[in-house]
């Protein structure tokens, strides 16, 4: 057997390290990312967070929430389009496992993969498709928090239930399912970067290590760097 190779599931010692330097990317800046929520950092995320409970205080002061309810209305219509997108790439990818023997040609053929087994392919499939499986149990859900919102609004406290009291109770209330919703439709976004990250695989070990890492580097900085977070930022302060 080539020494360069396992002897578990006929992968590369750099196809192993690959993979496993995918998943500390994922699960590590998701780590930091929740770290960051929780701590109340200066990421993105957390400066939406402040604008969030400025707009649930200020719709508890409306009579009218219209403009409210259509703003949910284009976030779950957002979330719904990602479903329906990822439900069509596992399809596709459900489907190339019947054509797995074809893929396998196209690809040794082409001349920018390496040289591979059907397994291993097989196995490539399989990790891509958990991939999009994972990012459309996030959008599924974060589908299904929105809808609770809309409950929350359609309850504000109003006539004698409105008090300073249940107003802000209430908004608290609605900053949390807002920002899990929003959480699962961050994460169901960065699934996407990720498998991107992750067709690197199909061609070469190496080429999946890079791209995990621009992945992860993309993300990071629009968290921490990108001229979206200043202008947020300057909002968050005022």
């Amino acid at each position: 057997m080539d020494g360069r190779r396992l002897m578990w599931l006929g992968l590369t010692l750099l196809d192993w390290v690959a993979l496993a330097w995918f998943l500390l990317a994922w699960f590590g800046y998701t780590r930091m990312a929740d770290d960051l929520s929780a701590k109340g950092g200066g990421g993105l995320n957390q400066r939406l967070q402040v604008l969030r409970r400025r707009w649930a205080v200020a719709m508890m002061a409306r009579d009218n929430r219209i403009v409210d309810a259509q703003l949910i209305g284009h976030s779950i219509h957002s979330a719904t389009f990602f479903a329906s997108t990822t439900i069509l790439i596992i399809a596709g990818l459900v489907g190339a496992f019947g054509g797995v023997e074809a893929v396998h040609r196209m690809l040794a053929e082409s001349g920018l993969a390496v040289d591979t087994t059907r397994a291993v392919l097989e196995l490539k499939l399989l990790a891509l498709l958990a991939v999009y499986a994972y990012g459309f149990i996030k959008f599924t859900w974060s589908i299904r928090q929105f809808n609770y919102l809309c409950v929350l609004i359609g309850a504000v406290p109003e006539g004698a239930a409105s008090t300073s009291e249940s107003r802000a109770r209430h908004a608290e209330g609605v900053v949390g399912v807002l920002s899990l919703a929003s959480h699962s439709y961050n994460a169901g976004l960065r699934s996407y970067y990720f498998a991107l990250a992750m067709l690197g695989w199909f061609f070469h070990p190496g080429l999946f290590l890079f791209a995990t890492a621009w992945a992860a580097g993309v993300l990071l900085w629009r968290q921490t760097r990108s001229p979206t977070l200043k202008a947020i930022s300057d909002l968050a302060r005022e």
